[in-house]
């Protein structure tokens, strides 16, 4: 056989094999994520895989905590409020367990923003005497894992006319976006005027910004939320708002309805509390809602 022959055959065997091997490859890695996964879900739900030593904080006093301890299905979150260290000075105060669905979108994260990677955030509650209080600190594997089965928890769609009334709606979604409110704050750009959507932008419905939210100057006392290094009080990051039909209660603080007491039967959608929600910002930024447009916009949230 002519050499140039010889050397065409091997570069046509030497192609498949390569071709063969990227295609194992490939195949491998969806197989080394879903180990990943597993491995985070198993030590999202252990009690002892760092060592956990009894928690120390308030609400969980002298339990071995997992993450699934505050963050039980379906939202991943337990609706209560948790006394956890603030950013800055380390002072501690209550914040409502925010919940996992759709996190990979909501960073940075922390109500207050304080971490830029979820591992981060992760690591914080592992080894926070308030919280889990590991004994050791969980290695990078470990924080992968954990980030990696978090990742794949998703909002599931709301289905009409069980989870929310579709006419109602979509009469909120117009009324969601209507630039009628004032902003004694002067966050927002001119003019001033400002809509529900001024903060909750875009298809996520969040601009991954932070605001004041109980006062147009900010709480800079009891509980100031971010705090820049130059001490301007920045607030609260704004939610995601996908899935809050699985969220009550709501605000950092968790002062936004009762899901407990508001939902009946228990897994209704939380009208109560989200209606309270609603009102409390009609007032706050002097929107001017009528109650049948808070209702409407009731149940364009409990659509997302």
């Amino acid at each position: 056989m002519p050499l140039l022959l010889l050397v065409g055959v091997a570069l046509v065997f030497a192609a498949r094999a390569s071709a063969a091997e990227a295609k194992r490859d490939d195949a491998a890695a969806p197989d080394e994520q879903a180990v990943l996964v597993a491995e985070g879900k198993a030590l999202f739900d252990s009690v002892d895989a760092f060592g956990q030593q009894p928690s120390q904080g308030p609400t969980v006093a002298g339990l071995r905590v997992s993450c699934s301890t505050c963050h039980p299905g379906p939202a991943f979150t337990d609706g209560r409020n948790h006394v956890v260290a603030q950013t800055g000075a380390g002072k501690t105060a209550p914040r409502q367990t925010p919940h996992l669905l759709q996190l990979k979108d909501t960073g940075p994260f922390s109500w207050d923003g304080r971490n830029t990677a979820l591992q981060q955030q992760i690591r914080g509650a592992v080894t926070s005497p308030l919280e889990m209080n590991a004994a050791r600190e969980p290695t990078a594997r470990q924080l992968d894992a954990l980030a990696a089965f978090v990742e794949t928890l998703d909002v599931p769609d709301a289905t009409p006319g069980v989870d929310f009334d579709p006419v109602l709606a979509e009469r909120g979604r117009i009324l969601f976006d209507q630039a009628r409110g004032t902003d004694p704050g002067q966050e927002f750009n001119v003019p001033l005027t400002v809509a529900c959507g001024s903060c909750h932008i875009g298809p996520k419905r969040t601009d991954g910004g932070f605001h004041k939210i109980l006062m147009p100057f900010g709480d800079p006392v009891l509980d100031p939320g971010r705090v820049e290094p130059d001490g301007r009080v920045r607030g609260f990051k704004t939610p995601v708002l996908r899935g809050l039909r699985f969220t009550a209660p709501y605000f950092h603080e968790g002062l936004g309805g009762d899901p407990t007491a508001m939902r009946t039967p228990v897994n209704s959608p939380p009208r109560p509390a989200l209606l309270e929600t609603v009102a409390f910002y009609n007032e706050r930024f002097v929107m001017g809602f009528t109650p049948e447009e808070m209702q409407a916009l009731t149940e364009y949230l409990l659509s997302l």
